[in-house]
C-alpha cells in the first residue's frame, strides 16, 4: 500500500511573471508538483539553479497566484508502507 505525504521543499524566494524560485531545503525530481501548506498544486519543477551550497528551485505556476515570498511549498512524498508481518517481520510475542 502507497501512503502519500507532504515534505517540505523550501520557501518561496521570489515570483516572475509565471514563474517561482524557491530557495530548496530538499531537491525535487524535475517535473514535481508543488504545493501550498492547504495542499492546492500550485506549481511544477522545472530546474535547479545556484550553488551546491545554496540551491533554488525554478517553478512553473500552474495558473497567476499571490503566493507570498518566506510562503513554504511542499511535494507530496510516496513512501511504500506495508504491514510488518508482510516484510517477513513476525509479530511480537505477547507477554
Amino acid at each position: 500500500m502507497r501512503r502519500r505525504r507532504p515534505v517540505r521543499v523550501g520557501r518561496v524566494w521570489a515570483v516572475v511573471e509565471d514563474r517561482v524560485v524557491v530557495e530548496a531545503e530538499r531537491i525535487p525530481r524535475l517535473g514535481a508538483k508543488l504545493y501550498t501548506s492547504s495542499m492546492e498544486h500550485v506549481a511544477d519543477t522545472l530546474s535547479i539553479l545556484g550553488p551546491v551550497s545554496r540551491p533554488f528551485i525554478e517553478a512553473r505556476q500552474t495558473r497567476p497566484r499571490n503566493l507570498a515570498r518566506g510562503e513554504p511549498l511542499y511535494i507530496m512524498e510516496e513512501d511504500e508502507y506495508r504491514p510488518r508481518e508482510s516484510q517477513g517481520i513476525p509479530k511480537r510475542a505477547s507477554r
